[in-house]
């Protein structure tokens, strides 16, 4: 306060009441607020209501401010002068000005608060926008009244001038005027109605400097107005020229109506594509009003190059038509459908011989009457397939919807598969009649059997597979092979079935099976599956052979087993891993790695076993010499480089790999050396949370580390590994908890009770920005001055800094009197305005100060045998005790002598 008191400088009022109120005004955040000398204030007049003036201020800056006098002053009190200030801003906005400071009249005496320019000078009323200087009204006058210093020659071009002029609602909007076209040169033609030209005096602009519009030359996107050709007598829109002052305009806008591309990538404007359908459609009828209607308003529902353009399809466009059943049949679209060529930027067809479906319309000759449900068909088809239009059958006069292929060509019959045009029926007949056979008829039926399984494209063909097929046929054990199948199996590919060339497959023995039983086969191949949408984990099947030395069957699986072992592989089949083979490497790899700690290694072995897939991290005891750059960042936490870095598993090589010099973050465990089990269990805790590597060891301090991935998961608190209660801030709730509870012991009040009560107190706390309620010795205070009844301001040595929010900090007590104070931030004219001096509870009505326990508390200390009778004056003090609200009458016994004629 001293500080601020010397920085004030001369700058001071004439008491010193005003001297503090201007420090009082700082103090609250207002640091610019300042005592302005009258003289400093020159050519004030008054316009209106208002006061204007400049103001010369001690840097010789001239500012244009408003005065608010404040009449018959010479008396106020700092309360009503500090609400006076709080009406305004102590920065500048857009609706509150900012207040600069407070003067006085040397001859009224009368104080001034010196205001940030509000009023416009011309018509006395607010700013629209206050920051810029900007009067809509005022602004609008003066178009109104320049409208006979221009005209088009049209007056119906006039009004709409006009009328766009007076739409402006703020300094920034363009000024739509009449431009005549000598003011234009070097006009270019760049497409069928564009142009580029240079405007010899450019538009209009706003300059809060002037408080007018004035010429600029270079400007925003804009419409700027209209000019006529006065050869050709045409009008024209004048906009800004992006295509030359910006050379990415052409990649980003569209150049017929200079509105950004739906699509930019593309270049696909949808307004500019809805235009062009809508001046096609005279260009086509289907002789029918209703389905006329659909067909535009299916076109201008387009959003994107990617939509299917919806159009009449005249009959003659189809060739091969096939009735498959009563309603429909599969035709050829020998000009196929309209699609956006993304090379060409246009509408093209290319897709000549298209297949489609036809479905008829029942009772077309109804269809105005049934244009809704129509309507609401084709939306519900759309979900499902491709609808491309409407044509009609010339010789029966029946409309139908074109759609995609969604009936087999062949058969007839609905693809299973619309999308890749997979009909089962189809594929089914095919493999009977491409597929090798056994020889054997009961083989063939299982096998054919097995067939009809399939639904959908990605299902296995099980299929009969001589054994000549196979090469490079290896032993895993006695009844397990790995083998190279040269065809390969059935994959589906778009349109047709190829096969997967050389591709490594299992062959499982079934010894003995020369006679083998159909049941006995079926049982064998249950086991494995057909389709790549089950569980990864299991084996496919892909068929039967038969050993041609010792006609023993074969099943041909997918290559599943480890050939080190001969067991499944563990994790999907795919990745080819073995879990006990990469056990048993880790062991060979690892095996002089050691900490020289029994529990350690037994923990780090424990570790490794629960590995279950090819990309789970591998926990390992790390030598520390491995770490280099080793830096802290935090409590317990450090970065380095680790320079042999984890082991990776590379599914190429089918072998652990190491990823070396990758950074880690290192976790001290301070003391734990001789705390292993205690050690181990937050290891454990922390692998269930973050991704940890292995164990290290400062050899210098003996302490335990922990090796986390670079990022651990910033969520959770450093100490507890518990979620940070306030994610922001990194605030652990039980952290602070702890913290305060270990700091008892460093305070006292000497009071047990009271100690109890400030130690529950601070446990409460919720959130960060909680006070932290405390015991404050008395020595603390400085400065303590009166300010009511039971309150004082003080000076606290260690105070913290919150704004604008009453709090209490704590509890101290005065060692002279004895008497227990509590703390609050020093705020009292929002404590005064809230809250009763008296018994500090809120006040029932703010505005008049007015407290209900008070008062209810002083009538009852009032009462007394009024009336003589004690039902009487129970009944009085009852509804005594019933007062709300300042307004509620006080109901009381009046003695009759009050009473006059």
């Amino acid at each position: 306060m001293e500080n601020l008191k010397e920085n004030s400088g001369n700058l001071t009022g004439r008491s010193e009441t005003i001297d503090n109120f201007i420090i009082e005004i700082r103090l609250n955040g207002n640091r610019s607020f300042k005592w302005i000398p009258y003289n400093q204030l020159n050519e004030i007049e008054k316009i209106g209501n208002n006061f204007f003036a400049t103001w010369k201020d001690e840097n010789y800056c001239t500012i244009l401010v408003n005065l608010k006098y404040l009449f018959n002053s010479q008396n106020i009190t700092t309360n009503e002068l500090h609400n006076e200030v709080m009406k305004y801003s102590i920065c500048k906005e857009y609706d509150i000005p900012k207040v600069y400071g407070t003067s006085q009249d040397p001859d009224t005496n009368d104080y001034i608060l010196v205001l940030q320019e509000r009023y416009c000078k011309q018509c006395g009323e607010v700013y629209t926008y206050v920051t810029d200087r900007w009067c809509k009204p005022c602004q609008i006058q003066n178009l109104k009244g320049n409208f006979r210093n221009w005209t088009s020659g049209n007056e119906k071009i006039d009004d709409i001038i006009r009328e766009m002029q007076i739409k402006i609602n703020n300094p920034s909007d363009g000024i739509f005027e009449w431009i005549t076209y000598d003011q234009f040169s070097n006009i270019k033609e760049m497409d069928n109605t564009i142009y580029s030209a240079l405007w010899k005096d450019g538009p209009l602009y706003y300059y809060c400097g002037r408080l007018q519009y004035t010429e600029v030359k270079i400007f925003e996107s804009r419409i700027y107005g209209i000019s006529q050709n006065p050869d050709t007598r045409e009008y024209f829109v004048v906009l800004q020229n992006y295509i030359t002052l910006f050379p990415h305009f052409n990649r980003r806008c569209c150049v017929k109506c200079v509105e950004k591309y739906t699509e930019i990538k593309n270049r696909w404007c949808k307004t500019c594509q809805i235009k062009n359908f809508k001046e096609n459609f005279r260009n086509w009828a289907s002789g029918n009003e209703t389905i006329d209607e659909l067909i535009q308003e299916m076109q201008l529902k387009i959003d994107s190059s990617k939509d299917i353009i919806f159009e009449w399809i005249p009959y003659n466009q189809f060739s091969n038509v096939k009735n498959i059943e009563n309603n429909y049949a599969i035709a050829t679209w020998n000009n196929g459908p309209l699609y956006y060529s993304f090379v060409k930027k246009r509408y093209t067809r290319n897709n000549s011989d298209k297949i489609v479906s036809l479905e008829y319309l029942l009772n077309s000759h109804e269809l105005r009457n049934n244009k809704e449900e129509i309507k609401h068909y084709l939306n519900s088809l759309k979900k499902e397939f491709k609808v491309y239009g409407f044509s009609q059958n010339p010789d029966t006069g029946d409309y139908m919807l074109v759609i995609h292929g969604k009936y087999c060509e062949k058969c007839g019959i609905k693809y299973m598969d619309i999308v890749f045009g997979w009909c089962k029926p189809c594929q089914i007949k095919n493999l009977k009649k491409n597929l090798e056979t056994s020889g054997n008829e009961k083989i063939d039926n299982f096998i054919q059997e097995m067939q009809l399984k399939i639904n959908d494209k990605d299902n296995i063909i099980f299929e009969w597979i001589p054994y000549n097929q196979f090469s490079n046929i290896k032993e895993i054990n006695s009844s397990l092979y790995s083998a190279k199948w040269n065809n390969g199996p059935l994959c589906w590919s778009e349109i047709k079935y190829k096969r997967d060339t050389n591709r490594m497959v299992n062959l499982k023995y079934l010894h003995n099976s020369q006679y083998i039983t159909i049941e006995f086969l079926r049982n064998e191949v249950q086991q494995y599956i057909i389709s790549f949408k089950e569980n990864k984990k299991f084996l496919k099947i892909y068929g039967i052979s038969r050993y041609p030395y010792t006609k023993d069957y074969v099943l041909v699986l997918q290559d599943g087993y480890c050939e080190e072992c001969g067991e499944k592989y563990t994790a999907e089949i795919e990745c080819k891993w073995c879990k006990q083979c990469q056990i048993n490497q880790l062991e060979e790899i690892l095996i002089n790695r050691t900490s020289e700690n029994e529990k350690i290694d037994e923990f780090i072995q424990k570790m490794q076993l629960k590995i279950d897939n090819p990309k789970d991290t591998i926990f390992e005891w790390i030598s520390y010499n491995q770490f280099v750059n080793i830096k802290k960042v935090g409590i317990e936490i450090y970065s380095a480089l680790w320079g042999d870095g984890p082991l990776i598993y590379n599914s190429n090589e089918k072998k652990w790999t190491r990823e070396q010099n990758k950074e880690f973050t290192l976790k001290y465990l301070y003391n734990s050396q001789n705390m292993i089990d205690e050690f181990l269990n937050k290891v454990e805790v922390y692998g269930e949370i973050f991704k940890i590597y292995g164990i290290s060891q400062d050899p210098d301090t003996k302490d335990y580390i922990m090796v986390l991935q670079k990022t651990y998961d910033e969520r959770y608190c450093e100490k507890c590994i518990e979620k940070y209660t306030e994610m922001k801030y990194k605030w652990c709730k039980l952290c602070q908890i702890n913290h305060l509870k270990a700091m008892f012991i460093n305070w006292t009040s000497e009071n047990e009770k009271i100690d109890e009560f400030i130690q529950e107190i601070q446990l409460k706390i919720n959130i960060p920005e909680d006070i932290v309620f405390e015991w404050i010795s008395y020595d603390q205070f400085d400065d303590i001055k009166e300010i009511g009844k039971t309150i004082y301001s003080a000076l606290w040595k260690m105070v913290r800094v919150y704004n604008n929010i009453f709090k209490i900090y704590g509890i101290t007590q005065n060692p002279d009197s004895k008497d227990y104070v509590m703390v609050f931030e020093n705020s009292y004219k929002e404590y005064a305005k809230n809250y009763c001096e008296t018994c500090i509870e809120e006040y029932a009505d703010k505005k008049y100060k007015w407290c209900k326990p008070c008062h209810i508390d002083n009538l009852r200390k009032h009462f007394t045998n009024w009336s003589g009778d004690e039902r009487i004056d129970e009944f009085i003090q009852e509804m005594q005790l019933r007062i709300n609200n300042p307004n509620d009458m006080v109901f009381e016994w009046i003695p009759y002598n009050q009473f006059k004629k």
